[in-house]
């Protein structure tokens, strides 16, 4: 996530084209976001799944990224409120 934050150094400039790179920014941390669950949530073999670490840290880590996903959803939404009422 940090690698992608990193790429976009977004100029306190406000106004539709930092809205544009923030929504950019947020498109690429939601598909990292969903990829990463996807590949915890298995649906594949794994010697690890069997671990004590597969049993408590990953479902741990399937949430945080659902909560990511809800976050990112949200904050999209909300610029894509703030252009349409004129405010972005």
């Amino acid at each position: 996530m940090k690698r992608i934050i990193e790429q976009y150094p977004i100029a306190a400039r406000g106004g539709a084209a930092q809205a544009t790179e923030v929504r950019t920014m947020l498109a690429q941390a939601r598909a990292y976001a969903q990829d990463t669950a996807k590949d915890l949530r298995g649906g594949f073999y794994d010697y690890f799944t069997s671990s004590l670490y597969w049993e408590t840290s990953v479902p741990d880590q399937i949430k945080f990224r659902d909560l990511m996903l809800k976050a990112f959803a949200e904050v999209d939404s909300n610029i894509e409120t703030a252009q349409r009422s004129g405010g972005g």
